[in-house]
């Protein structure tokens, strides 16, 4: 059987029951991190299709998203990436954003919507998602197709 394993970077209490509901039923299986130093040690990263970083303040992982994001990309450096959201998602895509203008020349951040479907850069080293519980409830069918897209099955 095939492993599509998305790890779970700065899970958040009270987003990953949720994440992990919506990676589950599009076959995937959930990889929580308890802390950073934990990518050096998985060995199953040739089986990850992506990562979900959650930007909430709190998180078991003590590193902020940006810095969470940055030592994933290092070990895993073409890996799609989702962002977690618990704010309105308008505020965190500019604060995103602007952290990674920093570093990556040209990339894209995609919300949950039907135009999203439709871009072919979904799955890219440059293309993002940012993505909230509220969305995931209210649009259950376009964030599993955004997502089996995005992560590439």
């Amino acid at each position: 059987m095939n492993e599509n394993i998305v790890i779970l970077a700065r899970p958040h209490n009270i987003i990953v029951d949720t994440i992990k509901e919506l990676l589950t039923r599009n076959n995937y299986i959930p990889k929580p991190l308890k802390n950073l130093t934990d990518i050096n040690e998985i060995n199953y990263l040739n089986k990850v299709k992506g990562v979900v970083i959650s930007t909430a303040v709190v998180s078991e992982i003590k590193e902020s998203y940006i810095e969470t994001f940055y030592e994933i990309r290092k070990k895993l450096p073409y890996v799609p990436i989702i962002f977690a959201t618990l704010v309105n998602n308008e505020n965190m895509s500019k604060l995103i954003s602007l952290s990674l203008s920093r570093t990556i020349k040209d990339f894209k951040i995609f919300k949950i919507n039907n135009e999203t479907i439709l871009d072919n850069s979904l799955g890219s080293f440059s293309s993002f998602i940012l993505i909230s519980k509220e969305e995931i409830d209210m649009n259950p069918e376009i964030t599993d197709k955004i997502l089996k897209k995005h992560f590439l099955i």
